[in-house]
């Protein structure tokens, strides 16, 4: 979703993906982490 929303801001797609990808991956790491912390108390 991330990716096309700044494909239609007229972004070049390969940076635009790779971008995207980090982005989810930064949100999947947020995630984790607290659901680390959730089964630690």
């Amino acid at each position: 979703m991330i990716a096309l929303e700044r494909i239609t801001r007229g972004r070049h797609l390969p940076k635009v993906f790779a971008e995207a990808a980090l982005d989810e991956l930064r949100k999947a790491q947020k995630l984790i982490a607290k659901l680390a912390k959730k089964r630690k108390e």
